[in-house]
């Protein structure tokens, strides 16, 4: 009996350590509880981590290809002579007798067929012009800077702005969408020469086969280049006056508008 006993005691001392074993197997965590763990941890330090961005603010603003910032000018106020020896314009000596330009035609951004005849008794400021030239944008914000200054001192009446395109394939409104999304910021005097407001009036046109064979008749081969950025003075009685080749500055842009186009006040 003694022996029997002592055979149940040995089992249960044996069966208690085993117990403990596993116990402490269980609370002591093994490598892939570990990596669980670091894992866990890892996860929970990017979520509260500040999120970083690929393109950070401010993004750089893309430089403008074709626009040439230019100082708002001042001009004085007098009102020049119809004498043309009191005038401080610059046209070249090579004067244009009305010819077969005032009769050739060119299309309208209405698609309406247009003729230059039709502007005699107004001043016509005719810039050769395409989508495609820089040069043509830079003489663009010129003139627009002229009318305003003009208007701003009571000095623009009835005048015929014409943009005139060259170049095969060009349309009226892809030429005035260029300019305006090249110089926004002066947009707004385009839209003033064409409201009520103004005797003036700003034109947008493509040139025909026949006109611009008889441009360069007139004026020489050069009118047929953008980049020569040819500009033409054009009289109520289609006298014409061309520029001298390369942007014209303000100054004599604006002299030259007030001493051919505008009348003396009454």
């Amino acid at each position: 009996m003694r022996k029997k006993w002592s055979i149940l005691l040995i089992v249960l001392v044996v069966g208690l350590a085993l117990t403990g074993c596993r116990e402490k197997q269980k609370s002591t965590p093994t490598q892939l509880d570990t990596a669980a763990q670091e894992a866990a941890r890892q996860t929970q330090e990017a979520l509260q981590a500040p999120r970083g961005t690929n393109t950070p603010w401010p993004t750089p603003w893309p430089p403008t290809a074709t626009r040439v910032p230019l100082s708002s000018p001042v001009s004085p106020t007098p009102w020049p002579t119809k004498d043309r020896s009191d005038s401080t314009a610059e046209p070249s000596d090579n004067d244009v007798v009305p010819g077969e330009w005032l009769l050739a035609s060119f299309t309208d951004e209405d698609g309406q067929s247009r003729r230059f005849e039709e502007f005699l008794g107004r001043a016509v400021v005719l810039q050769i012009a395409s989508a495609s030239c820089s040069i043509c944008i830079e003489q663009q914000q010129i003139l627009l800077q002229t009318i305003q200054d003009r208007y701003d001192t009571g000095l623009l009446t009835d005048t015929v702005f014409v943009m005139l395109g060259v170049i095969p394939g060009e349309t009226p409104g892809l030429i005035r969408s260029a300019f305006q999304s090249q110089l926004a910021a002066e947009w707004v005097t385009a839209d003033l020469v064409e409201s009520e407001e103004t005797p003036s009036d700003i034109v947008f046109g493509v040139a025909s086969a026949d006109l611009l064979s008889a441009l360069e008749n007139a004026f020489g081969p050069n009118v047929l280049l953008p980049e020569a950025a040819v500009m033409v003075m054009i009289e109520t009685d289609g006298l014409s006056h061309p520029f001298t080749e390369g942007v014209v500055d303000f100054g004599t842009l604006r002299d030259a508008i007030t001493a051919y186009s505008n009348p003396p006040p009454e």
